[in-house]
Formats: structure tokens, C-alpha cells, sequence
């Protein structure tokens, strides 16, 4: 979910840049290839997206807590 968000924040704050730029973008940061495809499907879930994080802003940290008591 962070990374959805990161795209989504990408683009509304630079929205000249392409889907692709974006896409080239995150696979600096984040160290894995993402298509052109898939940042164009978020791009147009933002909003799916937002209110998802903004429903429950601990959900990383909960789910990071819950595979820690697994291992």
C-alpha cells in the first residue's frame, strides 16, 4: 500500500511526467520493476487508494506487527 500511495503522490505532484517516467521513477526507489500498465491502473484507483489509508493510517504498521508474530 505504501508503494500505491508513493506512485499516487508521484503523480499529483509532478502530473506532466509520463506513466512510464513514473514507472522508471519507482523502480529507482523501490528496487523492482512496476509496468506502465499496473501505474496506470493506480493512477486511476487514487482515490480507492486514499481513502483506504486514510481509513486506518496504522495498517503497515499492524501488518508488519502480524507477519513478526507468525515467524
Amino acid at each position: 500500500m505504501e508503494e500505491k500511495l508513493w506512485v499516487v503522490n508521484h503523480h499529483e505532484q509532478n502530473p506532466k511526467i509520463s506513466q512510464a517516467k513514473i514507472g522508471l521513477d519507482f523502480s529507482a526507489k523501490f528496487k523492482r520493476p512496476i509496468s506502465r500498465q499496473c501505474v496506470c491502473n493506480i493512477i486511476q484507483q487514487k482515490e480507492e487508494i486514499k481513502t483506504f489509508v486514510e481509513a486506518d493510517p496504522e495498517l503497515e504498521i499492524k501488518k508488519k506487527q502480524e507477519i513478526r508474530k507468525r515467524k
